[in-house]
């Protein structure tokens, strides 16, 4: 009498490990193009497929949209799930656009704004950095969730036409479907790699390393031989360099920029004996 709990179970238990596996799989490849997307900007890529930082940077931007898109989910609901007037239903969707934006100011606050009070702010104006966050990630929203709104009030208007006419004949239904789920497929694919290209060059380096961002930061280096950045007007003393920008830094290389953003190097690992970050 107990096999059929304990079947359930186990497959319950499948089922979350299946979830779990292919967000974590999309939370990797999402991280992946991210960072490359944004490493693009100053000529340098990742060319290791196995990075920690993928993951969290995939998460990061999944959690972000998640909260983005729940007001506009919620008010979706609610207008399913009741008869409303004319009226009523605009006030709704005017709500569902307003929990966005409140959504999105509260992100700038949290992901900017209140880590530079805290921790200090970079080499440029935290307000700026706030507005381009909020802008380019606004922009990155609209790109992802627009064309999946489009798609389903077509399907919507599909659904209305198909049921006041006659239905498709069997030998042409089947073809239509998959024209039209190839169709979507590439749609949503598309949308979500803009997305992710639009959020990486502008929102990603607006938001602190802490929070699995890529906010360039003001550092000194000590290293073992200076001559290696000859190609840069960067000032050493005693091994010191002057600040610099770093911009990311990895396993293996520091990728650094000099501090009026001419000019970008990728630097070795091996030469780096210490990195001092500026403090507030």
């Amino acid at each position: 009498m107990n096999k059929q709990p304990a079947e359930t179970i186990i497959n319950d238990l499948r089922n979350y490990a299946t979830i779990t596996g292919l967000l974590g799989g999309v939370c990797y490849v999402i991280g992946y193009l991210i960072m490359n997307f944004y490493l693009s900007r100053y000529g340098a890529h990742y060319a290791s497929l196995v990075q920690a930082r993928y993951f969290t940077t995939g998460f990061l931007y999944i959690l972000l949209s998640a909260l983005t898109a729940s007001g506009p989910v919620v008010i979706w609901l609610v207008i399913r799930n009741g008869k409303y007037s004319k009226f009523q239903f605009f006030l709704l969707l005017l709500g569902g656009m307003l929990m966005s934006l409140a959504t999105l100011w509260g992100l700038g606050y949290a992901l900017v704004r209140l880590p530079s009070i805290l921790y200090g702010a970079p080499y440029y104006p935290t307000e700026i950095r706030r507005f381009l966050f909020m802008f380019n990630f606004g922009s990155s929203q609209m790109l992802l969730w627009f064309p999946v709104v489009v798609i389903f009030v077509f399907y919507q208007i599909g659904t209305i036409i198909r049921v006041k006419n006659s239905v498709p004949h069997e030998t042409h239904a089947g073809s239509v479907l998959a024209i039209r789920t190839a169709a979507t497929s590439f749609i949503i694919v598309l949308s979500l790699i803009l997305s992710v290209y639009v959020y990486a060059i502008g929102a990603y380096s607006q938001i602190p390393t802490t929070f699995g961002g890529g906010a360039p930061k003001a550092v000194q280096l000590l290293l073992s031989d200076p001559d290696a950045v000859n190609g840069l007007s960067i000032k050493f003393e005693d091994r010191l360099s002057e600040p610099v920008i770093l911009l990311d830094q990895s396993d293996r290389t520091l990728l650094i920029q000099e501090i009026n953003g001419q000019r970008t190097l990728e630097l070795s690992m091996s030469l780096v004996l210490a990195i001092i970050h500026q403090q507030k």
